[in-house]
């Protein structure tokens, strides 16, 4: 005999649509056992979590103790923050007098294990890869629980009674996470406009308001031409932490940050360029600091303190990045003298200038394929913020990237995955 009283079906298995499946398994563990109830997840690639497991270069930041509503843009702000007053958005530390938010306590309700390293909750695996399958296999062994992968949804329909028809399945309820794999499309494709209209055609059947799409969280690029001023070709490869900075043309304020960045064969990446592509107004000047502990003033007053005495330029300068970056960074200056003292004062500007204030060219940013979020999406006034259902069709809930919000690298987007997932669970 036939006792379902419920069938909610997961479109798209991110982060999003991964936790929520989660957590109604833990909400209806009796009533998936008894067949009460069905979840069915429809995912068009092969495995659950293709994005997911390669974050944080596959170790997986899974977020971040610097998360308040200023590392999230949105073209609506003050349904942004609404976000944050969420009874699942637990108050943690005041950090830089920032009161800064948690969502631990949902990782652990997912036993997701972590550790921190810095400002950042880690995988406590550190492989992204090993675990989303080990998710994908608890999800597997639960009856009444049905993956279907390989099942790409390029539409949706409703019956008289208002509920949702997907792949020749009724649904009472149904949940829309799919929208953050824009960048996981063929990379040798650069036509992204087909792969945008399948993401969010779903909802724009529905009649919700699209906000205009981008690819954010990008590496820098130079040209050729660019690379060879630089001969940054001879150091790719090389780490560090470094400040990028650059002041706004039209507030004159400076967007600046300071995290891991790494030369590469064709730019920069690494966390701190992922983050400024999001903040940069695009138009401004921009500069490296190689040495994030001073400023140009401060580094001019510690050299020409280093002057008196026998102190090395190198030892000082390998402080802060490797051997070979120094030497890299000492020849661009000319300066061929071994300590300080035998410095003049136009090669002492010279090191300032170009520890601390090396310019850049314009940087030009990538395209979806090699970028990690999509700006825009969803208009966030289309959905009530505390529940995440539609406002404008009941039981269709929308959570994930395909939203009109995202956030820095550095665990943001899987903080905010986990909370719409438990915001989500709790209504079904």
């Amino acid at each position: 005999m036939d006792n379902i009283f419920k069938k909610i079906g997961i479109i798209g298995a991110g982060p999003a649509g991964i936790f929520t499946a989660l957590f109604l398994a833990k909400k209806y563990k009796t009533e998936l056992k008894g067949r009460e109830i069905e979840i069915h997840i429809f995912e068009k690639n092969k495995k659950l979590g293709k994005k997911l497991k390669l974050t944080g270069g596959g170790r997986m930041n899974i977020s971040n103790k610097i998360l308040n509503p200023d590392t999230f843009f949105s073209s609506n702000s003050r349904k942004k923050e609404h976000f944050f007053k969420s009874q699942f958005f637990e108050k943690s530390e005041i950090i830089h007098s920032v009161q800064q938010f948690s969502v631990m306590h949902l990782f652990e309700e997912l036993q997701i294990e972590y550790f921190w390293e810095k400002n950042r909750a880690m995988l406590k695996s550190e492989n992204a890869r090993e675990d989303v399958e080990k998710l994908q296999e608890r999800l597997e062994t639960i009856k009444n629980i049905f993956i279907h992968v390989n099942t790409e949804i390029e539409s949706v329909k409703t019956t008289e009674d208002n509920a949702f028809i997907v792949d020749d399945k009724i649904f009472d309820t149904l949940v829309i996470t799919t929208g953050g794999m824009l960048q996981m499309e063929d990379k040798k494709s650069t036509h992204s406009q087909l792969n945008k209209q399948k993401t969010y055609s779903l909802l724009e059947q529905f009649g919700h308001t699209i906000q205009k799409t981008s690819p954010s969280l990008s590496p820098f690029r130079f040209s050729k031409e660019e690379m060879v001023g630089l001969n940054f070709t001879e150091i790719a490869g090389q780490s560090f932490i470094g400040k990028i900075y650059a002041k706004n043309v039209n507030t004159k304020k400076n967007t600046e940050i300071i995290d891991d960045i790494l030369i590469t064969h064709v730019g920069l990446s690494g966390p701190a360029i992922l983050d400024f592509s999001a903040l940069w107004d695009k138009k401004s000047d921009v500069f490296l600091n190689f040495v994030p502990a001073y400023t140009e003033k401060t580094l001019t007053k510690k050299l020409q303190d280093l002057r008196h005495g026998k102190n090395s330029i190198l030892s000082f300068f390998t402080q802060f990045v490797s051997k070979k970056l120094a030497k890299f960074l000492i020849e661009k200056t000319a300066v061929e003298k071994l300590f300080f003292a035998d410095i003049t004062k136009q090669e002492l500007k010279n090191l300032v200038l170009v520890f601390s204030a090396f310019p850049l060219p314009k940087p030009s940013l990538f395209p979806y394929q090699a970028c990690w979020t999509t700006k825009g999406g969803v208009s966030l006034a289309d959905v009530n913020i505390a529940t995440l259902e539609s406002k404008k069709i009941s039981n269709l809930f929308i959570g994930g990237e395909v939203l009109d919000i995202d956030g820095l690298c550095g665990g943001y987007h899987i903080s905010l995955c986990a909370l719409q997932a438990k915001i989500i669970s709790e209504q079904l």
